[in-house]
């Protein structure tokens, strides 16, 4: 966690911003699943019971949060999710993930395979292009 001593805050007002490992990882998402009391939250709210929550959790997952090159961490306002001790549990559960070493090696080899995958798409786009560029020329 990181405090926001921003000038423009009254005398005695922090904002607490936290680093929380992203949920659009795989392993972060089956992180968070292994924990019974989040798996049922999500579950219900994709259910439409709690359509209220489902429109909070997703905020989780926005992705104009992220941190820096890498798609790992992501920053929340601490203080949005305070109010509601089910989102306060999900929030503290993904900064838990954030620190857990077995997840940020899954979610830097779930990278490693995304760049892969990324790398062999570039490589057969540009190997398509000279073959029309060479079919073309030798019409």
């Amino acid at each position: 966690m990181v405090p926001d001593l921003s000038a423009d805050k009254g005398k005695g007002d922090v904002d607490m911003k936290l680093y929380l490992a992203n949920p659009i990882y795989d392993a972060v998402f089956k992180y968070l699943m292994e924990d019974e009391r989040i798996a049922r939250t999500l579950i219900s709210a994709l259910l439409k019971k709690m359509v209220l929550q489902l429109q909070q959790l997703l905020r989780v997952f926005d992705q104009t949060n992220v941190i820096g090159d890498s798609q790992q961490t992501i920053e929340v306002d601490y203080d949005a999710y305070a109010v509601d001790t089910e989102m306060e549990y999900i929030v503290k559960r993904l900064l838990s993930a954030a620190s857990n070493p077995d997840v940020r090696q899954e979610m830097n080899v779930e990278d490693e395979f995304f760049k892969a995958n990324e790398d062999r798409d570039t490589a057969i786009m540009a190997r398509d292009k000279t073959i029309d560029e060479q079919g073309k020329a030798l019409q």
